[in-house]
């Protein structure tokens, strides 16, 4: 049976109980009722929603139940999600980060964000409209996504300007940054004159890491669209020490030296990329070992379409 999604559909509140739902018995498609349901143990409370995360705020942790956020601003923004309570710790043990954990008075409990959830950029707030820097949300998202257990970020579709990075985005063991598609999630570095290094990757002397994947987004810098020659050395993904390293469907326009980088990594495997108007390599994956590459599209760069 597949999972159907069904978009902007309202949040059901109010149950009573007799709402008809349908689940999977033995294989088979069945109807039931949300009391049917309650009755196996799954407490359901009505009216546990609230608009945004300002609203939450205002509610005191209970442990009973998950509330329902419906955005992090607005409604439908994209933020929000399941957050549930947890109290009863010493004070200080939780702090609040604006998205996944947000602390009910002296630290001793808070409302946890679903953590079997993906990391989304828009649960911190980002905007994605082309203009607002949303560089605060990212690198809070990015922070909290790379603490996970299986550390998950997800970039949905908008443009997300980047103005003010001061320090580059760096990947942690088993990390995927994942967007909906390389001309749908785009990051526009806007500062990638004065920015760090690299935006996404990793440092030379950082120690070697295992299973990274990058899929379906795009980062623009601001280079211009004649891919001439640069001195700058401003990396939009460079990706060094990795162990089974994936970078599949993202696309590079528009960088200040090379697109996509790699460096002393093993098991590289780069797919379905675009890469264009760059000022030098459109890939390079200098000191690698078992590389794989195909369906890759380079255009306009200076230098080597791929080295």
């Amino acid at each position: 049976m597949s999972v159907v999604q069904i978009p902007n559909l309202p949040v059901a509140i109010a149950l009573n109980g007799n709402e008809p739902v349908e689940i999977v018995q033995a294989g088979q498609s069945k109807r039931t009722a949300v009391q049917n349901i309650a009755n196996l143990g799954v407490k359901i409370i009505p009216g546990q929603v609230v608009d945004n995360i300002a609203a939450l705020r205002g509610v005191t942790v209970q442990t009973v139940t998950p509330i329902y956020v419906q955005g992090y601003s607005d409604i439908g923004d994209g933020g929000g999600g399941y957050y549930y309570g947890v109290s009863g710790a010493a004070p200080g043990t939780y702090t609040d980060n604006g998205g996944t954990i947000i602390v009910d008075g002296d630290g001793s409990s808070a409302w946890i964000y679903n953590e079997n959830q993906v990391i989304s950029i828009k649960t911190f707030g980002a905007i994605g409209d082309g203009v607002t820097d949303d560089t605060a949300a990212f690198r809070a998202a990015w922070d909290a996504a790379s603490a996970l257990a299986v550390p998950d970020l997800y970039i949905p579709v908008g443009t997300y300007s980047l103005n003010s990075t001061t320090a580059s985005f760096n990947l942690v063991e088993g990390m995927t940054v994942r967007g909906d598609g390389l001309y749908d999630s785009i990051i526009i570095w806007s500062n990638d004159l004065t920015g760090p290094t690299y935006l996404i990757g990793r440092i030379n002397n950082a120690p070697t890491v295992e299973n990274i994947n990058l899929k379906d987004f795009c980062v623009m810098g601001t280079h211009g669209d004649n891919g001439n020659y640069s001195q700058i050395s401003k990396y939009p993904i460079l990706v060094y020490h990795v162990n089974n390293v994936k970078i599949n469907s993202v696309r590079v326009t528009k960088s200040r030296v090379m697109g996509i980088v790699t460096r002393e990594c093993f098991d590289v495997d780069i797919d379905g990329c675009v890469i264009n108007y760059c000022a030098r390599d459109g890939i390079n994956t200098g000191d690698c070992n078992y590389v794989r590459m195909c369906n890759n599209h380079v255009s306009f760069c200076d230098d080597d379409g791929i080295a």
